[in-house]
């Protein structure tokens, strides 16, 4: 129960920081200390082990004993006190190697592990998953969030859905494996897996993971394929449970479906151009890699293909992941390993055990194919279960068993992962202390905590955003200036940098805040969101507003965003003017409303009521009627709000030329509640045919928005 229970704390913890990211950590240290390994797994997995975790601490050592790559020396250059290791931020690279370890030696500690029954072991872990999903599911329908839970996509107690999806695939294949071996024996027990199927499938589908749906279909279906072989009988029964789990996605999951259509209309999308960008990132330092925890800092100075307004903060692929972080001899350390787990399954004893075990394989199988294009293996709320699965569904041979030496290597391994978990602890109170500080505006506070978050993480743009802000506030201009320069070194390419930096200078310096948003438009010069943006902060300071309604000038899309919004002038009005033809009819419409609503403010009623008249092309008008005057009048007693009556009267009274008394009929409809949008167009016609051209523009203005 405790061995599982560490495997899935980490997933109902959310595993987000602080003491949630280090409670999987310490039970792993814990584990190996009150129970510490009796044996050593086989060479060839030993041989696994020891060669990624020696590209792991590639990171640590000195840089200038290989040929420094030139984002090196140029953040190195930029940015003061730096570690000169190959690791940039060797702290973060620290705390990823305490996640690496806590994952090997847990899988490490599973192998030499003798339960007396795997199955019990297996149905504790999907025991658990199922209540983990039960708890996903009736908060997501009660609408009652976890408070420790932060899903970005608004299910399952990850940020990203991904993970959510992965988990829940590789319990329902379990819990699969689990209900084909209680209906062989015929057991009323299998009741119980199909609940635990159901649940796990419901959150795999509001997941709404593509690849964790796909991957569990092609699991059920080597299930049946290998257990029941290529017969009628086998082929029938598979076709039918695949069915009913499409079946379910459909009434259930209609999001994930819909992102299924959009795969196949679109293909990978973004995902193909972050890969390119990460082979790129690669191929600079194929041996030693980056450092491990430095995937996010570093891309961004290889990032062409896949650039656009979000942030990337990983490859989408575990294996791209550890090959930019550890270099690609990490690929084959881990090939090693993983091959050497699959090879040696384990025994069962009967057939019913092997429903099980092999449903566990083909779950692991399933992670390892999810790891080609996502990343659940670098987290452990997915990465310990998916361990706990292969370690026993596998019987990998053992080494030095029970030798003396062994147990204390498992204890200081035990101490080092629970120091390792407190300082990660530590590091996620510094990292999180200046945005409380930002929040409360406590400028000098604000500064300390950046300072020491910086100490730890040094190539977090956003820190030095941050305490950007908080010398701006507190005067210290030139080391503002010194922030905001690393930050923009440190992400190159990303708009939203001196879009932040712009937004601090407003109120302190115009020229400064000018320049930045500058340089966030020369970033990203279609980001017509972004122009809004700085339209809308820039209101209460006159300059600046003024200077970036002139940019608009120089960019159609910018200056019609300016126009639609109501931050133009004249000048705004000319550019656009100047660039008429390239207009769609309803930019131009749009253009002449707001020329007219212009020309209005200016008092030349007579050219805002033509260009007003000319975008009222949607005003339709009804189909005249055959009575007479008196009878019209007659209708309109008995009912006064007989627009057609009204409508047609005033036809009657246009033919005859009386004017004035059109006019009193249709002053009087426009007071009334519902009035159609033809009586104001007919109005404003008759005022301008009485050259009364301020009248004529007040009864379309409601029309012209």
């Amino acid at each position: 129960m405790g061995v599982s229970a560490i495997a899935l704390s980490a997933s109902f913890l959310g595993a987000a920081e602080g003491w949630n990211a280090a409670v999987p950590v310490i039970g792993v240290g814990l584990l190996l200390i009150l129970w510490p390994f009796i044996a050593l797994p086989g060479p060839t997995i030993l041989f696994g082990v020891l060669g990624l975790l020696f590209c792991a601490i590639f990171g640590f050592l000195p840089g200038n004993w290989f040929a420094p790559a030139e984002w090196h020396s140029r953040l190195q250059q930029a940015i003061p006190g730096l570690a000169s290791t190959v690791s940039l931020q060797p702290y973060q690279t620290l705390f990823s190697l305490g996640a690496l370890l806590a994952a090997i030696l847990y899988g490490v500690w599973l192998i030499q592990w003798q339960p007396i029954s795997r199955i019990v072991c297996l149905q504790t872990l999907v025991v658990g998953i199922a209540i983990l999903a039960g708890v996903a599911l009736i908060s997501h329908y009660a609408g009652m969030p976890i408070p420790i839970w932060h899903p970005r996509q608004g299910f399952g107690p990850f940020s990203n859905r991904n993970q959510t999806g992965t988990l829940m695939g590789l319990g329902a294949i379990v819990a699969f494996g689990l209900l084909a071996s209680g209906l062989r024996r015929g057991s009323w027990t299998s009741s119980w897996w199909i609940i635990a199927l159901v649940l796990c499938l419901g959150a795999n589908l509001l997941s709404n993971s593509r690849a964790s749906l796909c991957l569990l279909l092609l699991a059920t279906s080597g299930w049946f394929v290998y257990r029941l072989g290529i017969s009628l009988r086998a082929l029938t029964i598979g076709a039918g449970v695949v069915l009913l789990i499409a079946t379910f996605a459909l009434l259930l999951g209609e999001q994930v479906v819909g992102r299924l259509q959009e795969f196949l209309a679109d293909g990978a999308g973004l995902r193909g151009n972050i890969y390119q960008d990460t082979a790129k990132l690669i191929a600079a330092v194929p041996f030693t890699g980056i450092g491990l925890g430095n995937f996010a800092a570093i891309f961004p100075f290889f990032r062409d293909s896949s650039l656009n307004s979000m942030r990337v903060i990983h490859p989408e692929s575990d294996w791209l992941w550890l090959a930019s972080e550890a270099g690609i001899g990490s690929i084959l350390f881990c090939l090693v390993i993983v091959t050497s787990l699959l090879i040696q399954t384990a025994k069962p004893a009967n057939p019913r055990e092997g429903d099980v075990f092999f449903a566990g394989f083909v779950g692991v199988l399933a992670f390892l194919g999810n790891t080609l294009f996502d990343v659940p293996a670098h987290r452990l709320g997915t990465i310990l279960p998916a361990i706990f699965v292969a370690a026993l569904c596998t019987r990998p041979k053992l080494l030095f068993y029970r030798a003396r030496w062994v147990p204390w290597i498992s204890r200081g391994a035990g101490i080092a992962l629970i120091v390792l978990a407190i300082l990660l602890v530590r590091a996620n109170s510094v990292a999180n202390g200046p945005q409380r500080g930002f929040v409360k505006g406590d400028w000098h506070a604000v500064r300390a905590k950046a300072n020491e978050a910086l100490n730890i993480t040094p190539l977090d743009w956003s820190l030095y955003l941050i305490r950007g802000s908080a010398n701006v506030r507190l005067g210290n201009w030139m080391e503002a200036l010194t922030d905001f320069r690393g930050a923009r070194v440190i992400e190159p390419k990303l708009a939203v940098v001196p879009f932040d930096e712009g937004c601090a200078w407003l109120g302190a310096n115009s020229a400064l805040a000018i320049a930045a948003w500058k340089e966030a438009l020369r970033r990203s010069p279609d980001d017509q969101i972004l122009y809004l943006q700085m339209l809308d902060k820039s209101v209460p300071f006159h300059e600046v507003h003024l200077a970036i309604v002139r940019l608009g000038d120089e960019h159609l899309d910018w200056a019609f965003t300016a126009l639609q919004r109501g931050y133009f002038d004249n000048t705004t009005l000319d550019s656009i003017e100047s660039k008429r033809s390239e207009l769609t009819f309803e930019q131009q419409s749009v253009f002449d409303r707001a020329k007219s609503r212009r020309a209005a403010a200016e008092k030349d009623y007579r050219l805002a009521y033509e260009l007003g008249m000319k975008t009222l092309g949607k005003v339709t008008f009804p189909a005249p009627g055959h009575m007479s005057e008196i009878q019209y009048r007659l209708s309109l007693v008995q009912d006064p709000t007989n627009f057609s009556a009204v409508y047609n009267l005033c036809l009657i009274l246009r033919a005859q030329e009386r004017k004035r008394e059109m006019l009193q009929v249709l002053e009087s409809v426009t007071k009334q509640a519902g009035c159609p949008d033809y009586f104001y167009a007919m109005k404003g016609d008759l005022l301008a045919s009485m050259d009364d051209w301020s009248g004529a523009w007040g009864a379309i203005s409601r029309l012209v928005r």
